[in-house]
């Protein structure tokens, strides 16, 4: 009985090691940004676009606000915008359009943080640049009567047609002008 009893306090003592040494080895796991939208240094990128980025883990929705998530320009100056949280994305989008050829840097702050508590370790951030304009003259594509014409009528109408929509205030006496040649 003496030796079941010693065997039986071995064996708990042997379980008690196992289970303390399994105690205390616990895992925190860090969130982090494992995409972003436009990408980082990403070029040509539209003027009417949102900013998002994807979290590794569920965020608490709290703390992704315009204070932990901002866009600025490459003067330094916030672009004013909303945030908003679904799934593990969060989107910043902009209330006005961005300027055309400008870098945005968007940063993404320590202060947001998971359901646990568990922070970003640093501030996330990345730039973009928005497309250039390319500015193409409008051209006159059809006249009536056509260039060169011969026997034109005296009260005839003339017009013109143009490779895009003009602004019909650019359009007068001045800047639409008639000459005999």
């Amino acid at each position: 009985m003496r030796n079941c009893r010693i065997g039986f306090m071995c064996f708990l003592a042997t379980l008690g090691v196992f289970f303390i040494a399994g105690c205390g080895q616990e895992t925190v796991t860090i969130p982090g940004v494992v995409s972003v939208t436009p990408t980082a240094g990403e070029t040509g990128v539209i003027i009417n676009t949102s900013v998002s980025a994807t979290f590794s883990m569920e965020m608490d929705p709290a703390s992704i606000t315009t204070g932990t998530f901002t866009l600025t320009g490459q003067d330094g100056t916030a672009v004013a915008g909303g945030v908003t949280y679904s799934g593990r994305t969060a989107t910043f989008r902009p209330m006005v359009v961005l300027a055309y050829g400008m870098t945005y840097t968007a940063t993404i702050t320590t202060g947001t943080e998971n359901p646990a508590g568990a922070r970003l370790l640093a501030n996330y951030v990345w730039s973009f640049t928005t497309v250039t304009p390319t500015l193409v003259a409008p051209t006159v594509v059809s006249a009536v009567p056509v260039k060169g014409a011969a026997n034109v009528f005296v009260g005839r109408a003339l017009t013109a047609t143009f490779s895009e929509v003009m602004n019909s205030g650019s359009i007068s006496a001045t800047t639409f002008t008639v000459s005999a040649g």
